[in-house]
């Protein structure tokens, strides 16, 4: 583990290329935006202070982003990098064959003399019995969210493109229940945990009640699954969430959840972290790279 004084230094180092890749958006014209650059700054000291160390846990190596592009934002912003493969019909990754060569690609480059750690989202829900575990054993960790739901004719709903719900409560029954069940797969990651899909998130409080929150927090514990804060989506930067999580001994991760080279606002990492007044014992510490 990083020493919280070395962090500290490395912050001290921090480039405006570091903020530009891994920071909030700079305006335009390209000029920093000091504002957002001490944002992070401050946000890391804070987790440092904390005995926190911050792993990324959710970047895609796709749309540019090289994995030896994800190695230099470690080495510049101190923020650790693992990088994760999209396997589910319809994915470009959907065999073990596939997902092999993707692990092979990004094993190659090095972070201190060792790998890169890699992990795969599951976006089906049959997935254990469409990856082999010869080849699910060789990745370092499973995420899993709850953004592709099944409909009563079987087909699926991607979430993020809904863009009207006319019953939200009869919705939120079924989709409450969709991911209580995704919690009982083999998983080491939730991601996007109390998400809802854009024409319902002036609605969370009605709808991610503290009776759901705690019962998919205690369902989590209990499976020793680790509740993702998504920094794409401000939903766990939520006093309630996080209240109810840190109670009930909930691990937690980070996440970027770049959809290639553009810059992520980092913001609700430490909002989330100050609200559930987080410690490095609430954070989920990754296997060792090898």
């Amino acid at each position: 583990m990083i020493s919280v004084k070395k962090q500290i230094r490395m912050l001290a180092a921090l480039s405006v290329a570091a903020v530009m890749a891994f920071g909030c958006r700079a305006p335009e014209g390209g000029l920093q935006n000091s504002q957002q650059a001490s944002s992070l700054k401050k946000g890391m000291a804070d987790a440092a202070k904390r005995s926190i160390v911050i792993y990324d846990m959710h970047v895609h190596p796709r749309n540019g982003l090289t994995p030896e592009m994800a190695i230099e934002r470690e080495k510049s912003t101190g923020i650790k990098v693992a990088v994760i493969a999209n396997h589910g019909r319809g994915w470009n990754i959907d065999n073990d064959e596939k997902l092999l060569a993707f692990l092979e690609k990004m094993k190659k480059p090095t972070v201190d003399g060792k790998h890169l750690l890699v992990g795969v989202q599951v976006n089906d829900r049959d997935w254990p019995s469409r990856i082999s575990p010869k080849v699910l054993e060789k990745f370092d960790y499973v995420l899993a969210d709850a953004l592709i739901m099944k409909n009563d004719d079987g087909s699926f709903t991607k979430l993020w493109k809904v863009n009207n719900i006319e019953n939200p409560q009869k919705w939120m029954e079924k989709f409450f229940a969709h991911n209580m069940k995704i919690l009982d797969e083999p998983i080491t990651i939730f991601s996007n945990p109390t998400y809802l899909p854009k024409c319902l998130a002036n609605q969370y409080d009605e709808l991610w009640t503290d009776e759901r929150i705690e019962a998919l927090v205690k369902k989590a514990v209990e499976k020793g699954i680790v509740l993702e804060i998504q920094a794409q989506c401000r939903f766990q930067a939520n006093p309630r969430f996080m209240q109810i999580a840190k109670k009930h001994g909930a691990k937690f991760s980070f996440a970027s959840n770049n959809k290639g080279t553009e810059e992520v606002c980092l913001d609700s990492w430490f909002e989330a972290i100050r609200l559930g007044d987080l410690n490095g014992a609430d954070v989920w510490t990754p296997p060792p790279r090898n």
